[in-house]
């Protein structure tokens, strides 16, 4: 398998870009999440449902929060669209989200993340815009929706609740796989101020189909908001309007505290 010298150079130039950034973990805290998601798991299959999910996550989210409920209804189908056969648009880049429903029980909690990135826009849009590395606070806000619709409504769901939490897990793996990976290249690049002279042609592909540009921080948005989400959840902790700050000033803790576990 070849790779052209065009992508090699978009390969390196991304290596060189991201070793300038400010990483949002240490690497010490890197290797903490490393342990915490190393145990195996396999992916399960969620079964087709014609039951329409939607008006479950409408009834959670108008039983946990009036403010969020009243954001999603005031847009629904207008700035919020499901769409069976479309593609979830990030919020970050337009006032507006296109859910995908694929008519299976992975529509639940899609759902619940992806109406919780809106509501989160509508809430923190000048905070979220402002800084690049305050990426990992809105995953931390849907993740905790998501965990929080688990604890109180999850025991009428517990099928589908234990298939997401498995997958979930999963894909937790395969970004801090992918973490790793370019955590590696990195480290080269810093210490020859070049890519290896053996590359793999994989590797490279695997990096570059992530299409991001501060890779190793957009990877730790999502692993940051699903430890620290956990956190939030398990100790009751429930923060509304203080709720970016709580976590950014918390965030490190909350990770060092998985060492305990």
């Amino acid at each position: 398998m070849n790779v052209s010298l065009e992508k090699i150079e978009i390969f390196r130039k991304l290596i060189a870009d991201n070793s300038n950034y400010t990483k949002l973990c240490s690497k010490e805290e890197i290797e903490i999440l490393k342990k915490h998601y190393s145990e195996p798991v396999f992916k399960q299959k969620y079964l087709k449902t014609k039951s329409k999910y939607l008006k479950v996550v409408l009834n959670f989210y108008k039983m946990y929060n009036l403010k969020y409920y009243a954001i999603i209804m005031a847009n629904m189908n207008k700035n919020i669209i499901m769409k069976p056969e479309g593609k979830t648009i990030s919020y970050l880049d337009i006032n507006k989200t296109f859910i995908n429903i694929k008519n299976d029980d992975s529509d639940l909690f899609r759902l619940i993340h992806e109406l919780a990135h809106f509501v989160d826009f509508k809430l923190h849009k000048d905070i979220i815009n402002s800084n690049a590395y305050y990426c990992f606070l809105p995953e931390t806000f849907s993740f905790y929706m998501e965990k929080e619709f688990i604890k109180l409504v999850g025991l009428k769901y517990e099928n589908v609740v234990k298939i997401r939490q498995n997958n979930h897990y999963l894909a937790m793996q395969e970004k801090l796989n992918n973490l790793l990976l370019m955590q590696k290249y990195e480290e080269y690049y810093l210490e020859n101020e070049s890519l290896p002279p053996n590359l793999e042609i994989n590797e490279i592909r695997k990096i570059l189909d992530l299409k991001l540009k501060n890779v190793i921080n957009n990877i730790l948005g999502y692993l940051i908001g699903d430890v620290v989400s956990d956190y939030l959840v398990q100790n009751n902790i429930r923060l509304e309007e203080e709720f970016y700050p709580y976590v950014f000033n918390n965030y490190h803790a909350i990770i060092k505290k998985l060492e305990l576990e």
